[in-house]
């Protein structure tokens, strides 16, 4: 009763599909992660780049946006998430993306962290994000998320499916 006519909410644009449209902020970076075999590992990256695999660290795929950074160029889901965690967390703000190719699952040994601890988005508007890609089902992710103990805030989960379900607190 309170609310509309007094200018105390704010709607979200919606796409085609009522789900809410996310936008990005300032500090974003995509990284996209899939289980095809067309996906990059560590080797794969390092036969592209001319080095050994033992060199493709987290903090080099840091440096190299291209790798993980589109479609073309997804990651295995391990490298992936190692690449994920290296940007995202540990108290630093930021509107980055996670992005799951759709109709595979995904296991939990390879996720790791879905979200660090500590992770915050740089805004309401601009949360960070986890999300999917491509055609097919919702992307499963065979892992239970866990948000708690620590301080999180403005992050957003779209279109992917926890089969373990979540704990936030």
């Amino acid at each position: 009763d309170d609310g509309w006519n007094e200018g105390k909410f704010y709607m979200l644009e919606e796409d085609s599909d009522g789900d809410v449209v996310v936008e990005h902020g300032d500090d974003h970076r995509k990284v996209y992660i899939s289980d095809s075999d067309d996906a990059l590992s560590a080797a794969d990256i390092a036969a592209l780049a001319g080095l050994s695999p033992n060199q493709i660290t987290a903090g080099w795929l840091a440096n190299n946006p291209e790798y993980g950074g589109d479609e073309d160029m997804a990651l295995k889901p391990g490298i992936g998430m190692d690449l994920w965690n290296e940007i995202t967390g540990n108290g630093a703000e930021n509107s980055n993306w996670l992005l799951f190719e759709r109709g595979y699952e995904y296991e939990e040994s390879a996720l790791d962290n879905i979200l660090d601890r500590n992770t915050h988005g740089e805004s309401e508007l601009h949360p960070v994000y986890v999300g999917a890609w491509g055609e097919g089902a919702r992307p499963v992710l065979n892992a239970k998320l866990d948000m708690w103990k620590d301080d999180y805030s403005n992050i957003v989960f779209q279109g992917v499916e926890f089969s373990d379900g979540g704990l936030v607190i």
